[in-house]
């Protein structure tokens, strides 16, 4: 990472408040995201979400230049312990908010990652503790080329219609430049002669964005010029879609029979077709915390259709759907957070940080990451139960791993194993599959186990 200038040849890097002050009146000023800003929050107080690059330090000098929503304004930064360009980049966002008499709060990683996805799980983690302290709504400089890349991306995983709203969904996230272009921003900085941190991962094409950013969006944008336009419009359309969908689930949940459980009539659901299914289940389980992957919604739609009284049906982050008599029930497993026992045995879904300290302390085998939304179950091993090994043609017997480990026979019948559509891919302590998190950039669900008592 190195620090970049926005301002023109020949000018001084250095951030002062001259620079940050100094405007003519044919600069270009992004009006609309100031008076977004003026809304956010009902004129409470923000945490603004500066990384240190352009878009997010174009955000702070935007906030800084209108003195009322410079004095509602928290700024936070995170440095990830990537290396020196993140140090530098923390220390460029605390210097240039101290600049402008604004108060700023510092988050550092504990442990090294090396993901994406690990990164954002614990930058995210650290941004809405600030937040809650202050009692601010989080404000971004995510850009409308950033919801291009999104949705895209995510069109390239499969997702549904729900997920294709991508950042247009309602959250509790304020998103001033959602409307703006990235260029808009570059204009902007340039003119404001802002300093800020070229990131050096923003060029590796490993990441999923950068390979969207930087190959794939110009190939179609040259086979299809309007190509930004059509994908944003689905984006709405999505998230109008989302909205409807979410109003619906809120009427069928208005009546939960106890804490932390939602209950849906058979009669509200009587005449809801397959594909009216997939849309509302999504919505629903989304209350209880979960995200469910495409099979996961098909296998919800088919039980809602034909499961008779009495059968379950277990959901990714510990969720059940049962029928009953005259009802659907969804229930979390346990009422300890994310948290399922089998056995002698607790396996729990954590922080991206707390994952890696744990296997740091016990080994890579007591944990393991799961696409976001994967609908998983855990259950005690039977013997009949084999795992797709890498380097191996065919299926193992996961007793074969049992007896390479050492693991005595008395203890095997209570050991558990985590599944996904019925296929084994995590046995801890044991086996997991090589993982792909560097190459994929995903979100993760990160799970890891322990004995208790231990």
């Amino acid at each position: 990472m190195k620090l970049a200038s926005a301002s023109p040849k020949g000018q001084p890097d250095a951030i002062t408040l001259r620079h940050m002050r100094k405007a003519s009146s044919s600069k270009p000023k992004l009006t609309q995201a100031a008076r977004a800003l003026r809304r956010a929050n009902g004129g409470g107080p923000l945490l603004l979400a500066v990384s240190g690059g352009l878009d997010s330090m174009t955000l702070l000098d935007v906030a800084a230049r209108d003195r009322d929503i410079r004095e509602r304004c928290t700024v936070a930064t995170f440095d990830h312990s990537t290396g020196p360009h993140a140090r530098r980049a923390a220390r460029l966002v605390r210097a240039t908010a101290r600049a402008l008499g604004m108060h700023v709060v510092v988050g550092r990683a504990r442990e090294t990652v090396r993901s994406e996805a690990a990164w954002r799980a614990m930058r995210w983690q650290f941004l809405r503790s600030v937040a809650k302290r202050h009692g601010a709504t989080i404000v971004t400089a995510h850009t409308r080329d950033d919801q291009l890349e999104t949705v895209v991306m995510r069109l390239l995983r499969g997702t549904a219609a729900r997920g294709l709203a991508a950042l247009y969904a309602h959250d509790d996230v304020a998103r001033p430049f959602l409307g703006t272009s990235r260029r808009t921003l570059e204009r902007y900085a340039r003119a404001r002669r802002l300093t800020h941190c070229e990131d050096p991962t923003n060029t590796d094409l490993r990441f999923l964005r950068n390979r969207v950013r930087r190959e794939l969006l110009p190939a179609l944008r040259a086979a299809s010029p309007s190509l930004d336009r059509n994908m944003l419009t689905l984006a709405r359309r999505a998230a109008a879609l989302r909205r409807e969908t979410e109003r619906v689930a809120d009427r069928l949940t208005m009546r939960p029979a106890h804490h932390g459980e939602l209950r849906i009539t058979v009669n509200d659901l009587a005449g809801i077709d397959r594909d009216g299914l997939a849309l509302l289940w999504p919505a629903v389980v989304a209350k209880l915390g979960v995200a469910l992957d495409r099979r996961g919604v098909n296998r919800a739609s088919d039980f809602a259709l034909g499961a008779q009284v009495g059968k379950r049906m277990q959901c990714s982050g510990g969720i059940t759907l049962e029928r009953t008599r005259g009802a659907f029930l969804l229930r979390r497993d346990s009422t300890d957070g994310d948290t399922v026992d089998v056995g002698r045995w607790n396996l729990r879904e954590v922080s991206a940080a707390e994952f890696a300290t744990h296997i740091r302390r016990i080994g890579s085998t007591w944990g393991t990451m799961l696409n976001r939304g994967a609908s998983y179950s855990v259950r005690p091993w039977n013997p009949g139960d084999r795992v797709r090994a890498h380097g191996h043609s065919g299926a193992r017997r996961v007793a074969r791993f049992f007896s390479e480990q050492a693991i005595p026979v008395s203890e095997r019948s209570s050991w558990p194993v985590v599944t996904v559509n019925d296929e084994v891919q995590w046995v801890p302590g044991v086996w997991k599959p090589a993982s792909t998190v560097q190459q994929t950039g995903n979100d993760f669900t990160f799970l890891v186990c322990e004995r208790r008592g231990d």
